[in-house]
C-alpha cells in the first residue's frame, strides 16, 4: 500500500512501502522478483490503523478475511480455504520469522505487540513450508533491536472489560 506524500503538508498519511521479504524464497528477496503473489503490511500501516489482531490486519489483504464475525471469535480463510486449525487438514498456516507457530483457531488469535510487518504468501505453500494450507501462509516478522534506545508504553482500554497494557524497549546492551 502506497500513499503519495506532497511536500504541502506533513500531517498527509506515511508512505508505507515495503521493498524486500522473506516469504517466497526464504531468501531477503526483492518482492518484485518473487514469482508468487505477496502483501506485505508494516508496522506504521498498523499503528495508523490501530491493529492490534491478526483480523486487524487482514483487511489490507485481498482474499484474506474472517469468516465467522469479527474478533478473537472468528476464524480466517484464505482464497475460500479455512485457516483454522480445528476444521481445516493443515493446522500450521501461521509463521513466526520463517518458523511453524501455534496453530490458529478461534479464541487464540496472534497479537501483534512485538510484529514488525506482516507477509502473507498467497496460494499453495507446501513445496516451500511442508504442510501448509492451499490458501497461503502468513508470516509474523518480529522487530529487531536498534541501536539507538527508544522506550514505548501503551494502554488500551474499551468495552467488555477490556483492559490491555504492553512495552517495548530496545537499544544497545551495555
Amino acid at each position: 500500500v502506497t500513499v503519495p506524500k506532497t511536500e504541502k503538508s506533513e500531517d498527509l498519511p506515511r508512505e508505507y512501502t515495503v521493498e524486500k521479504t522473506t516469504l517466497g524464497t526464504k531468501t531477503e528477496t526483492p518482492i518484485l522478483d518473487v514469482p508468487r503473489t505477496v502483501n506485505v503490511v508494516p508496522r506504521d500501516l498498523m499503528e495508523d490503523q490501530g491493529a492490534t489482531i491478526i483480523e486487524d490486519v487482514l483487511f489490507n489483504v485481498a482474499g484474506a478475511q474472517t469468516a465467522f464475525g469479527a474478533g478473537a471469535g472468528g476464524n480466517l480463510t484464505m482464497r475460500g480455504f479455512s485457516m483454522s486449525g480445528w476444521g481445516a487438514p493443515f493446522s500450521y498456516p501461521i509463521y513466526f520469522n520463517g518458523l511453524r507457530g501455534q496453530p490458529y483457531g478461534g479464541f487464540s488469535s496472534p497479537r501483534l505487540y512485538n510484529v514488525e510487518q506482516v507477509e502473507v504468501l498467497k496460494g499453495p505453500a507446501s513445496v516451500l513450508y511442508g504442510s501448509a494450507d492451499p490458501g497461503g501462509v502468513i508470516n509474523f516478522v518480529s522487530r529487531t533491536p536498534q541501536s539507538e534506545p527508544s522506550y514505548e508504553l501503551e494502554g488500551t482500554y474499551g468495552s467488555y472489560d477490556l483492559y490491555r497494557a504492553h512495552g517495548h524497549a530496545t537499544g544497545p546492551l551495555d
